[in-house]
This record gives C-alpha cells, structure tokens and sequence, in this order.
C-alpha cells in the first residue's frame, strides 16, 4: 500500500467528497481563520506524509528529547517507540486527519540470557586451529576464523541461530585511558581500557588524537620508533613515554583528561555471529558491527514495527500530533454488538486488496483480522471505545480451508497495550 493520503478523503467522507471536491476547504474554514492559519504554519515547518509505511531514518533518531534514543539511535523496553515515537514524527511530518501509518525502527531488546551463558571463548588449540599464529586472530582475519571454529563447535544449527565468541585480537584497535596531572605532571590514571571494558569509565568525551598529534611524537634518534611512524602506540611504543610531553602542550590549561588512541598489538574482543543456514556471518545491526563499540553484547537489536495516527486538534491546531495507535482488533464468536459497518470498495483498494473484496487465497485469519480493522479505524476512529463489538459485513473470493472469519463477524475493541 503505497500513497495512501489519495484514500483517506473516501474513507472519511465517503460520497459527499466525491460530490464535493471543495468539502475539505469549507471543513478547515468552519473551524475559523485563527485554526487555519495555525495548521498552515504547522504544515509549513515539516514535511508531507505520503506514504503509508516509512523506515525511521538514522538522523530521525536526534529529533528525540531522549538522551538515550539521540545517543544510540534506537528505542528499548525502556523508552519505547509507542511513547516517544510520536514526538519525533510530530516533528518532521504532517499528514491528513486520522492518517495510519506504519513505522520500522530499531528496538534493543536486553537480558539475552542464554546467549551470554552460552558464550564461546577461543582456547590455545583454536587460534592454530584456525590458521592463527601467537594466541591471537589478526584483524581482518575474523570472520574467516569464526565461521570455521563455529562450524566445528556447533553442529545442526537453525538458521537465524546467533552465538557470541570472545578471542584475543592482534592488530591495532582502539584503547582509552584516563590521565591527570599530578604534582604538575601528567600520569596515567588507573588502567587502559579496551572497548571490551570502557565502561570502567565515562569515555562519551573522550579525546581522539589524530594523525597530526601522532606526528608531534618523534624522536632525534634515527633509529628509535615513535608513534609517528605508524600513528598509533604498539608494546614497543609505549604511550606513557610519549603522551605526558603531549599533553603538556595540547592541554596545558586542564588538569584531567580521558584520550582515545590507536594501539597495536593484542587486545580483548567480542562478535556475535549468525547462522544463515551455510555459514555464520557476522551479525550487524543499525550499520555496526555487533560488539562492544555499537552497543551492550548482552542486548539483542531488532527492526520492529508499530501503527501511528495523525490527529488534528479541533480547536488548538497547535495541538495537533501523531498518537501511538491505541486500539486493536480481537475475533469474537459471541457477544452483542454495538455497531456495525459494510466494508466499501475502497476500503479493500486502501487495505491492500486488489479487488473489492477479500482473496482468502492470499490471507489467513490473522491478516483479515488486521485488515479490517485498519478499514475501521479509518472510518470510525473518533468513534471507537474500548469495549465496542463491531459486527462487520465484508466480500470475499477463493476458498480457504485453514481460515474460519466469515461474513458478518464480530470484532471487539481491545487496548493495544
């Protein structure tokens, strides 16, 4: 379903639009120039809705008030998409009066128990296994090494089936550490953190040297290596020689400071991989890779979806805004219903149909179910309670022995939360 605003004029009012091409105009002037100048401006300041189902985009994620949705780029059990989607949608877009629109987004979802009890860890024998030397798997080496030691380890996989490894990795990654003058100089302050560990401390202000500042470190001694050489640090260019000079000149006006740098050498990792049915992949979600530099190993981020629907404020257009959809549809086979509704024809068009009525070949109980009552809530939104019992009436075509909805049917209005 796609350019859905071109349906919501029939949904809504039926045949007097079709009578009426000017009843929206005449609709906004009943409720005053004051109203109307409101949702010009409203209109103005954002864009248009024409779709019917968007992917929430990376920079959408920053229009949050959020800390933790800007921060990550993602909502959680925590802060939901129900409760703090609509303030980012409100934002961008403006749509018709009881528009529906369904948003993917990422969702963390934490306490992977038995991913993280069931981690597996690289011994001795399987770095040499593996084809790698010295304890360690050289960087870039990764996912050749895991999908052979993974496939050992692990047999009879389902695809989709997602395991974590720790291992040792050799090559040059990312250290922080925290340093502080002391007595006048500066010293490192506790230990290095590798992104394994950097929750040991704050490192969201870190510091990053650059290329330029790797350049300043060199030496008069031909013969002795120096961050400048391959701009980072490694076990035989050791950062407390080279960085207290450093500091002393690029932050001669602080007294603490935590830094981000390169270091070769060994260091502490951890991957998730999937099984695709042939061979474990790398799992990434939301463009990172999945380990400690995206976000927490022990949370598990999925695309999910919800339902959003624009409301006009009658009287403050300020007011207006996209609401989490509150109401779902629920089958029932008894109760006395306290309204009823005829699907028109171009309720099946809006609903996805490509013909006045239902193709029970193509659907199951479960997608009429859904299908209906977003034809409700388009028509009847402003009149639904929970509690109601609509007793619908619909067209269907083929034969399907798995699905048991009939015509006319009963729906109760049930909270979606």
């Amino acid at each position: 379903m796609k350019n859905i605003n071109k349906f919501f004029a029939f949904m809504l009012f039926g045949s007097l639009i079709a009578c009426d091409p000017l009843s929206d105009v005449r609709e906004d002037l009943e409720h005053g120039t004051d109203w109307l100048k409101e949702k010009q401006m409203f209109q103005r300041s954002r864009e248009r809705m024409e779709e019917d189902q968007i992917v929430l985009e990376e920079g959408d994620y920053s229009l949050s008030s959020n800390e933790f949705i800007r921060r990550d780029g993602t909502f959680s059990e925590e802060y939901p998409a129900t409760e703090f989607m609509p303030e980012i949608l409100t934002k961008k877009y403006f749509g018709e009066h009881v528009q529906f629109l369904s948003v993917i987004y990422n969702e963390i979802h934490e306490s992977n128990t038995e991913l993280i009890e069931n981690d597996l860890e690289f011994e001795a024998d399987d770095y040499a296994n593996t084809g790698n030397t010295y304890g360690s798997i050289t960087l870039g080496r990764e996912d050749e090494s895991m999908n052979f030691f993974l496939k050992e380890k692990l047999s009879n996989q389902m695809p989709g089936t997602r395991q974590t490894v720790q291992y040792i990795a050799y090559g040059t990654g990312n250290r922080f550490a925290k340093w502080a003058k002391v007595d006048g100089q500066w010293a490192q302050v506790g230990a290095e953190a590798v992104p394994a560990t950097e929750e040991e401390f704050d490192t969201s202000g870190a510091y990053e040297l650059t290329i330029a500042d790797y350049q300043t470190m060199t030496s008069e001694d031909e013969d002795e290596r120096t961050p400048a050489d391959n701009n980072n640090f490694s076990d035989s260019v050791r950062p407390a020689k080279w960085l207290p000079a450093f500091l002393e000149k690029a932050f001669n006006d602080k007294n603490e400071v935590t830094l981000k740098y390169a270091y070769f050498g060994n260091f502490e990792n951890i991957l998730t991989y999937a099984y695709d049915g042939t061979n474990w992949e790398r799992f990434t979600a939301n463009g990172h890779d999945w380990d400690y530099a995206a976000v927490s190993w022990n949370s598990t981020q999925l695309e999910n979806s919800s339902n959003f629907i624009f409301m006009e404020d009658a009287k403050d257009y300020s007011n207006t805004e996209w609401i989490s959809d509150p109401y779902i549809l629920k089958h029932v086979t008894e109760g006395a219903p306290t309204a009823s509704y005829t699907l028109k024809n171009e309720d099946y068009y809006f609903v996805g149909e490509a013909y006045p009525n239902f193709d029970l070949r193509y659907n199951t109980n479960e997608s009429l179910t859904e299908k209906i009552g977003t034809a409700l809530k388009a028509n009847l939104f402003n009149q639904m309670k929970v509690g109601d019992i609509y007793r619908v009436e619909f067209a269907t075509y083929g034969n399907n022995d798995e699905i048991t909805i009939s015509s006319p049917a009963l729906f109760e209005i049930l909270p979606a939360n």
